[in-house]
């Protein structure tokens, strides 16, 4: 064989693993999808039906940790699309309060468990909808909440959430 035959071989062979990789992530992807949306959907469901404060706690925890991981099965579908060069950015409007909360909430078990002060400020000027990807921002905010309180040996974690100016208010801005 001549190099040159190595090399294609080698190429069609990475070519048929790459394909191989993309086909499980997909099949593995929804497999996961379909039980974790069940779960999602059950937890909506009970939400409207369950009165008792503590039980509606632990409800919102399961909501958001399967938010959770159906974000980091969509972190692998990712992967495989930004190596396809297919990758999308979806944007919706959503309520930032609400996420904000969402991830709070995720946190702060976590932090309190490490005997870490956690909480997020958010100004109260922030709009009440804005357009996002949501799936995108919460994969930042977890990445990065996550890495600050693991790598945070005492004190605090304070994250805070503060609306940008817009164009006619940095007019008025004065910088000294």
């Amino acid at each position: 064989r001549t190099y040159e035959e190595e090399l294609k071989r080698a190429k069609e062979e990475a070519e048929h693993a790459n394909k191989a990789k993309s086909e499980f992530l997909a099949n593995m992807s929804h497999e996961i999808r379909t039980p974790m949306n069940a779960i999602l959907g059950f937890t909506e469901i009970l939400a409207m039906k369950i009165v008792d404060e503590q039980a509606k706690s632990y409800l919102d925890s399961i909501k958001s940790s399967g938010k959770n991981l159906l974000t980091l099965i969509n972190d692998v579908l990712d992967l495989s699309k930004i190596e396809a060069g297919k990758m999308k950015i979806n944007k919706e409007f959503i309520d930032p309060f609400m996420l904000f909360k969402d991830i709070e909430y995720l946190f702060s078990l976590r932090a309190q468990e490490k005997g870490l002060n956690f909480r997020i400020d958010t100004d109260i000027n922030l709009p009440i909808s804005i357009e996002v990807d949501e799936v995108r921002l919460r994969q930042i905010l977890i990445n990065l909440i996550g890495n600050a309180i693991k790598f945070t040996e005492k004190g605090e974690v304070k994250v805070k959430i503060s609306s940008f100016p817009t164009i006619n208010e940095c007019i008025d801005l004065k910088i000294t």
